[in-house]
């Protein structure tokens, strides 16, 4: 029985490819995947947080206070003045009052961020399954290209094999035999090379979904409207919730530019010489006048807010349609190649052994020979590789149209 040392050095590079991983998880389906990819985005920490947001500003919106509630401690002494023995001791409790007007925009407010965090979950969704489309495809194509450089190589030595047998037997010189080793050396590179290109996208297939084997079915089906951006397009719907907010928070911006009115309950006791002491209740009302230096100010910061998420939506809309235009394209040329790519295909696999037969018969020289092989291998690569880009063209264009992964 022959020992892993001393099998031939292309058997043990095809070997290196076939070792198994760690784990062998499989998702079903491609929408399987989507959960796993988004509980490793950063946005996902967002939703937490929205719906606090959220929370606390409904609580704010249903309080009639406004602010902290703060006591008020006074004491005056006429020691150091007339020296009447005069003292007074005051305490208070105030706190500021919202008006109906600022309670309503709190609440819409509150109401507009619960939207933006609804909105997050599809948003999420979809920014998984663009991730989802891009590592399944670049795994799919890597191992491709992978399984044919090892075929390649496995017909590069049995036509090193072939050669050698015809030169020991002084069929054929011994420059074809040259010739052939260092076809089989070259190949043997493109081996390692698509080994490490394959190894690189299982790692990161491995650590976005926790799964070693691609599903069964990667070739979706084409959505059904795909020819224009529909306005619940998961990353239009999350901006516009994103420009509503920023509409609220304006609102809210110009209700409080009356200012709010604030109320103090408390009692004041005093002394002085002529009387044992006194005590009074005490009620004081603070109204503002609106009249703040900082008012055209905040107004006009929560407009450029305003502004800017408008244009973000208006941008995002644009770069979705040129998207679309771009998307449609490729299917479309991908599916013309794909059908050159066949027929080129066929051609090289006839012109192959026609090459092959006339070698041996001598009526050709190992050279053409060789290039004749690389021609039908790369026909053969290409026209698979072709199959897969009509399915990686249909998965960009279901992406581009906010479709979700079945």
């Amino acid at each position: 029985m022959a020992t892993p040392n001393r099998l031939p050095r292309w058997a043990l590079i095809c070997a290196m490819g076939c070792l198994p991983w760690t784990a062998s998880q499989a998702a079903t389906t491609l929408a399987d995947l989507v959960d796993q990819v988004a509980n490793k985005l950063p946005q996902s920490a967002t939703q937490t947080s929205l719906n606090a947001l959220a929370q606390g500003q409904g609580k704010t919106a249903n309080s009639w206070r406004s602010g902290d509630v703060r006591l008020h401690l006074t004491h005056e002494n006429d020691q150091w003045t007339g020296d009447q023995d005069l003292r007074t001791w005051e305490t208070g409790i105030e706190t500021a009052i919202a008006l109906p007007s600022q309670r309503d925009a709190t609440e819409k407010l509150a109401q507009s961020t619960q939207a933006q965090a609804k909105s997050l979950a599809p948003y999420l969704q979809w920014q998984a399954a663009q991730k989802v489309r891009q590592l399944v495809w670049t795994l799919k194509k890597a191992q491709t290209h992978y399984r044919f450089q090892q075929k390649n190589l496995t017909q590069a030595q049995s036509l090193l094999d072939t050669i050698k047998q015809r030169y020991q037997a002084g069929e054929a010189p011994k420059i074809d035999y040259l010739l052939a080793q260092t076809a089989l050396l070259e190949q043997e590179k493109n081996v390692r090379q698509a080994l490490a290109e394959r190894d690189k996208a299982q790692a990161n297939y491995r650590y976005w979904t926790g799964m070693d084997q691609l599903p069964a079915q990667l070739t979706e089906s084409l959505a059904a409207k795909p020819w224009h951006i529909d306005a619940s397009h998961p990353k239009l719907t999350y901006l516009k919730r994103h420009s509503e907010s920023a509409q609220a928070q304006k609102a809210l911006v110009s209700a409080a530019q009356s200012g709010q009115p604030s109320v103090m309950i408390g009692s004041k006791h005093e002394r002085n010489r002529d009387m044992s002491g006194n005590t009074l209740l005490l009620a004081q009302i603070s109204i503002p006048l609106g009249l703040g230096t900082d008012r055209d100010q905040r107004l006009a910061e929560a407009n450029q807010t305003l502004t800017e998420r408008n244009v973000a939506l208006n941008q995002m809309q644009q770069r979705l349609n040129e998207q679309l235009i771009q998307a449609r394209t490729e299917l479309q040329t991908t599916r013309i190649l794909r059908t050159q790519a066949r027929e080129k295909r066929q051609l090289s696999k006839q012109a192959m052994q026609l090459g092959m037969n006339a070698y041996q018969a001598g009526q050709t020289n190992i050279q053409d020979l060789l290039r004749l092989r690389e021609t039908y291998f790369q026909d053969q690569l290409q026209a698979r590789l072709a199959d897969l880009a009509v399915g990686e063209a249909i998965a960009n264009l279901n992406q581009t149209l906010g479709a979700p992964l079945q």
